[in-house]
This record gives structure tokens, sequence and C-alpha cells, in this order.
């Protein structure tokens, strides 16, 4: 299902103009006319029978939003996936740090928050002494650690 995805999306941003012609993107679900078919000519079979429904006015259309929209929907997806990406290596981070029986999380709430990194900072300058990791500590956190 990705791929079909992501053939459409070129296929609508290629069009150019929104009345060039008119286009009709719908799927086997939109029309109820699922059907199954063994080897080759299911292919041939489909297409021929999709447009025979398009012809006789069967098939509804799906929402093509406008090229703004589509390049909004785009933006939000990418940061989606930054975001994910982000927090993936804040995971991983947290995972190494407690597979070298460094408990950085169960003091600070955010490892990647000031505090935290500047507790990561001072343990990559090679400070191994809890309090002064604590020390670098900032708002309401040295409270907590003490």
């Amino acid at each position: 299902m990705p791929k079909a995805k992501m053939l459409r999306y070129p296929v609508i941003s290629a069009t150019g103009e929104p009345d060039a012609f008119k286009r009709c993107m719908s799927g086997s679900e939109r029309g109820g006319w699922k059907r199954t078919r063994k080897g080759n000519a299911l292919a041939a079979y489909s297409t021929q029978w999709i447009a025979e429904l398009l012809q006789h006015g069967l098939l509804t259309g799906s929402f093509v939003p406008e090229q703004t929209q589509r390049e909004l929907r785009e933006l939000t997806r990418y940061r989606t996936a930054i975001v994910r990406e982000r927090a993936d290596e804040v995971n991983r981070l947290q995972k190494v740090l407690e597979g070298a029986t460094i408990k950085l999380a169960s003091g600070a709430t955010d490892i990647m928050g000031v505090s935290g990194r500047a507790m990561l900072e001072g343990l990559i300058a090679g400070t191994t002494e809890s309090a002064v990791l604590a020390d670098l500590a900032r708002g309401r956190m040295p409270k907590q650690g003490r």
C-alpha cells in the first residue's frame, strides 16, 4: 500500500494546473468492485473493469487537496519523521548510559534538557563524582537529587 501512495503523489503534482484535465483517483474499496483472478490477467482485467465503471459514473473520486495543502502535509510528515528520529536517538543514548550503569534518567526527567546536557558534558569531561555532577543541575532538580 505505501508504494501506491508514493506513486500517485508525483503524478498529481505533475498535472500542473488543476483544471488541465479531469482526474479521478479511486481504489478498489471505493467502487465495491474488488475482483480476483489468477496470473497476469488480473491487471488487464482490472483496468478494463475500472474504465467501464468510470465511464458509467460509478466511481467516486478521492479527495485531492490543493498544492499548498499538499506541501503543508508533506512538511508535517517530514517534521514528524524528524521528531521520531530524535526520540530514537535520545532513547539510544539513555540505553547506552544505563548499560554503563549511569542512571541519569532517574534524577533528570529529560536527559536532553539543560541539566541533563550539562551532566553529560561533565561526564564527557571526565567528572566521575556524583556531587560535582549534581551541582551542574539547574532549576528544581538540585532539590530532588539531594
